[in-house]
């Protein structure tokens, strides 16, 4: 079994510092994953945050606990570790990493980075449900960053 690596930039129209919290503001990041998440919660800010998303649809159930590992506001970047995969995804080791860099004025990049093993699926499947995820985010932060906030 070999990890799996996904590597996305993602242009944005926003001020990076804008794209970049709506990666740690738990309202922001509720919006963000509500494709495929029922509710986020945080407990505490920056390193050492805990983020929880709850999954509740007709194929799972459960919630996903991840830690953050590494917090950077003037860098735009963070880390985090899934510390709990709440018997939902199935990813084993799963790591991930926003950042955010300006692009000149009102334009950003957006990079998502993850590594994982696969866990009891095929490295295909895994790795599809991932970059599911990984595209509905950013076209939903598309949607957050001009103001279209509605589900």
């Amino acid at each position: 079994m070999s990890t799996i690596s996904i590597e996305l930039a993602h242009s944005v129209t926003a001020e990076a510092d804008e794209a970049f919290s709506a990666f740690h503001d738990v309202k922001a990041r509720k919006f963000l994953m509500a494709d495929y998440v029922k509710d986020v919660g945080v407990e505490g800010s920056g390193v050492g945050s805990i983020y929880r998303m709850y999954v509740d649809n007709e194929t799972v159930c459960g919630c996903v606990v991840e830690l953050t590992e590494f917090f950077d506001a003037d860098l735009r970047e963070m880390r985090v570790r899934m510390i709990d995969t709440g018997n939902v995804v199935p990813f084993a080791d799963y790591r991930s990493q926003v950042v955010v860099q300006s692009a000149g004025e009102g334009q950003s990049i957006v990079v998502i980075r993850s590594t994982f093993l696969p866990l009891g699926v095929a490295r295909t499947a895994a790795e599809a449900i991932a970059r599911e995820n990984y595209t509905a985010v950013l076209r939903r932060l598309d949607q957050y960053l001009i103001g279209d906030k509605n589900d």
